[in-house]
């Protein structure tokens, strides 16, 4: 759930914690890049150029 008065980089960084502990080796590298899409996704770009866009519903963190 999105906490109050968390910044869109704080937000960006807490998706990415729990992004990179779904994985025993994490390849992506840190947070390049944090933006929000057109329909209000954020987006975050790796070091590896790699873009994952993430939704959180009902507690639950997805990316694509």
């Amino acid at each position: 759930m999105r906490k109050l008065g968390e910044t869109l980089w704080q937000r960006a960084e807490r998706y990415a914690r729990i992004h990179k502990a779904a994985y025993e080796k994490w390849d992506n590298g840190e947070i390049a890049n944090v933006r929000l899409d057109n329909a209000g996704v954020l987006c975050i770009r790796y070091e590896n150029g790699k873009w994952y866009h993430y939704s959180e519903t009902d507690g639950e963190l997805f990316w694509w």
